[in-house]
Order: C-alpha cells, then structure tokens, then sequence
C-alpha cells in the first residue's frame, strides 16, 4: 500500500505507472514536460509495510509529503492505494485507490 496526495481535489480513477528510458535525457525531460499539469499533481510516499510503521518519529506520521507553504490552501486530498489480485498489471505495486479524506486545507493551515 502507499499514500498519496493530489491538489485541487483531484481524486484519480486509476494508477498509471509510466516507463521512462532513463539513460535517455530527453526522454525523462520529455516526461516531465507533458506531465506539469498543476490541476492534476500527484505525490506517492514510498510503499508501506501492511499494517504501516510510523517512520517519521518527528512528526510521528507513517508518510511526509514537502510541499510549497502556497499549496496548503489548494484542496489537498489524501488517498489510500491498496494492491487488488483480481485486476492483471505487470508489476506488483498497488493498483488502485481504496479510499481518501475530504479536502484537508483548513486542519493543515492550522498546524503551520
């Protein structure tokens, strides 16, 4: 499983995972170029341990996402992915979302 984090409440249908050649600059460069959207921004922790261990004693929190101070009044939402057998990938990373938080900018502007 992994957590994840969109702005502007952008709840995603599905994980699209995309291959890159990274010994090719351009291709990576690329990526980056037609993916910078800022309306559908996805952050992904690294995969979890079910269930998840705290791994930040700091902030006692099982992911921390760094993001821009601007972007705490963006309708940041939070999202669960979980790994379903019966759907076929390639890959065994979690393949789709089970569940999300209702837009979190009020509870985070108060923390800062």
């Amino acid at each position: 499983m992994f957590v994840a984090m969109t702005t502007n409440n952008y709840l995603p249908e599905s994980i699209d995972f995309i291959v890159v050649d990274l010994k090719n600059p351009r291709s990576l460069s690329q990526l980056l170029s037609e993916n910078s959207n800022s309306s559908k921004r996805v952050w992904l922790s690294s995969v979890l341990n079910i269930p998840p261990k705290k791994i930040n004693r700091h902030y006692n929190a099982i992911a921390v996402f760094t993001i821009p101070k601007a972007e705490l009044e963006s309708k940041i939402t939070f999202l669960i992915a979980g790994r379903d057998e019966t759907r076929k990938t390639i890959h065994g990373m979690p393949n789709v979302f089970v569940g999300n938080t209702d837009p979190a900018d009020k509870s985070l502007l108060e923390l800062y």
